[in-house]
């Protein structure tokens, strides 16, 4: 049986179990493929005798409790003294960074291409030399067409990310390290109550993104029954009239070869990112009892 306190914040190196925090800070994001963290600890803690040990390059998790919030690498230990005091400040990233920082496997003897294969078989594909997996909860997934060809240089992420868009997916990553495809989803999550589980929180409503008219141009190729300006001037678009009383225009150019039904199906894809708010909530346990929930739901705030 597990003697973790189920309200206190862990950081596992090896065989080493970090407490005694000054500061913490997790953050994940549906928008966000690989979570981070950010600790500052005491040089030792009361009742231990051994000092802090962690090096950038070490395998780490985040916990609280027996909960695992991430999953990654050591990115930056940074040591702090004065007179009274001896702190160490660690940061990380999950173990999708190395996805989100290095480039995929493509050179022009040898391109990163695929035929017929679905976005979760490209990611895997991409993921593999980096010993990264993907999950998905998305059943309808269909192939990429048409075939995709990644670009010399195209960092992994990059690559991913672009024909996840093309389905409208998010790419976020699970507590355990994955790369996790998904969808916003409807479920709702616990409640965060003030006064109740918040001790401070924050709004920000952000609309600079967002625009009034999305306009998508693109081409396609031609055949015996569709030519000439049918397939080299495709083009669609779509109007969020929802917050905004302003004229603003956004014009996307496809990333690849579309008709006009994808066309009109890319563009709605985009208002989602331009109005944000954020709640952001700090509390030891989000609920008296029970695991976090995580994933792509709604959390209410009252």
């Amino acid at each position: 049986m597990s003697q973790r306190d189920p309200d206190k914040c862990y950081l596992e190196v090896g065989e080493n179990l970090h407490q005694g925090w000054l500061d913490v800070s997790v953050q994940r994001s549906i928008e966000q493929a690989a979570a981070q963290f950010h600790v500052g600890m005491t040089e030792t803690w009361p009742g231990q005798d051994n000092p802090i040990r962690v090096h950038p390059g070490d395998a780490c998790k985040v916990s609280i409790g027996d909960d695992l919030l991430l999953s990654g690498y050591v990115d930056v230990a940074e040591l702090a003294h004065d007179a009274k005091s001896h702190t160490v400040f660690v940061s990380g990233r999950s173990k999708t960074q190395d996805v989100v920082d290095c480039s995929c496997e493509s050179t022009k003897s040898k391109p990163a291409h695929w035929t017929n294969r679905t976005v979760v078989q490209i990611a895997e594909d991409v993921c593999k030399p980096f010993h990264v997996g993907v999950v998905t909860d998305i059943t309808d997934l269909k192939p990429v067409t048409p075939p995709y060809v990644a670009k010399v240089g195209a960092s992994a992420f990059d690559v991913i990310e672009q024909v996840c868009r093309e389905q409208r997916l998010l790419v976020t990553d699970t507590p355990d390290g994955r790369l996790f495809l998904t969808r916003v989803g409807s479920k709702t999550g616990p409640m965060f109550l003030h006064p109740g589980n918040i001790l401070s929180a924050s709004c920000r409503v952000d609309v600079s993104k967002r625009f009034s008219k999305i306009i998508v141009k693109a081409q396609t190729a031609g055949d015996d029954d569709n030519w000439g300006a049918s397939v080299a001037g495709v083009e669609d678009f779509v109007e969020d009239l929802g917050v905004l009383n302003r004229y603003r225009l956004l014009v996307i150019r496809g990333e690849k070869a579309m008709d006009k039904a994808r066309a009109k199906w890319r563009g709605p894809g985009d208002p989602i990112h331009g109005h944000r708010d954020e709640v952001r909530p700090y509390s030891g346990r989000s609920v008296p009892s029970g695991p976090r929930r995580r994933g792509r739901g709604r959390v209410p705030v009252a």
